[in-house]
């Protein structure tokens, strides 16, 4: 609400910004109407799709002039080149952006025809957000990067890049299928994802190294087997416990279902045979007053027993 009303009230005087790094929520459906400067957008009146600026799988129109302007003159990346630097979860977080960034600076020049200036980004980005304190993982843009120098002909940058990414999920699975059976069902999402990034690799480094691609390609295929059997095993074994289990509670079901039936006959007749024998003239007699007692005590017990059978 705080935000629709900023954007009721602006009257486009100054200039709104919202961080690249807020969720979809946050956008508010808004994409086509941001333009991309840098780690921020911009928000503007105008709906950049329906003109035709918006283009590639980007839902927002970029502005390639500010942006180099940012990337390479404005942002300081607080000495990231420094050997040893030590940089916590979120930091590392906020490294992954700034490379993700020179990527996509990189992809919008190469689209333009000026590869010159997208090979001083490429460059640039290994100054300033090296390798050695931020590691060249698929979240952190680095495929995009590797796909940027292979569209330039830098095949010589691409293909190391592309083995350490590719060694990086190979060693991932690894890890995986070391955990054994029992356990590997804790990873099985994130070890798809990294048969699916591994995938990605592979069909870029078919196209610049044929024998690099087929022996990668068949690690790939030997790994995928093995994992497709751990899958097998580990849902034919999940199965198989849904089926003990389902028998399981049958029998509880049944035995419950018995014994239900003795307590409420138990309980029917101590009622029946204490009004009988109340039936007669006079007062109580109290062995009568404790047949009816007992009826509703077990009345009274019955559901609490069921609750701690089904508990």
């Amino acid at each position: 609400m705080l935000m629709l009303e900023m954007l009721a009230n602006c009257n486009w005087e100054r200039p709104l910004y919202m961080a690249i790094s807020v969720g979809e929520v946050s956008k508010l459906k808004f994409d086509h109407y941001f333009v991309q400067e840098g780690l921020a957008f911009r928000f503007t009146p105008f709906d950049y799709k329906k003109w035709g600026n918006v283009k590639g799988d980007n839902n927002y129109a970029i502005d390639v002039e500010r942006l180099y302007e940012n990337v390479m003159n404005r942002y300081k990346y607080g000495g990231l080149d420094t050997p040893g630097l030590y940089l916590d979860e979120t930091t590392l977080r906020t490294c992954y952006y700034h490379r993700r960034l020179f990527a996509q600076l990189a992809k919008e020049l190469i689209r333009q025809g000026d590869n010159t200036r997208a090979r001083k980004v490429l460059t640039y980005a290994e100054q300033a957000v090296p390798a050695y304190n931020v590691p060249e993982i698929y979240e952190s843009g680095s495929f995009d990067i590797a796909k940027a120098y292979a569209t330039l002909g830098e095949k010589t940058k691409a293909m190391p890049l592309l083995k350490n990414l590719t060694a990086e999920s190979e060693d991932y699975i690894n890890w995986a299928f070391s955990l054994g059976d029992n356990r590997i069902n804790m990873v099985q999402r994130d070890c798809l994802y990294k048969f699916w990034q591994w995938n990605q690799y592979n069909e870029l480094v078919k196209e610049i190294d044929e024998e690099e691609y087929r022996l990668s390609n068949q690690r790939f295929e030997e790994k995928y087997a093995f994992y497709s059997l751990k899958s097998w095993d580990l849902e034919t074994k999940i199965r198989k416990y849904k089926l003990e289990n389902n028998k399981t509670i049958r029998s509880m079901r049944n035995a419950l279902s018995k014994i239900n039936y003795i307590i409420l006959s138990i309980g029917s007749i101590l009622i029946i045979t204490g009004y009988v024998l109340m039936s007669g003239e006079g007062s109580t007699p109290l062995p009568h007053i404790i047949l009816i007692s007992s009826a509703d005590f077990v009345y009274v017990l019955h559901p609490l027993f069921v609750y701690s059978v089904i508990c």
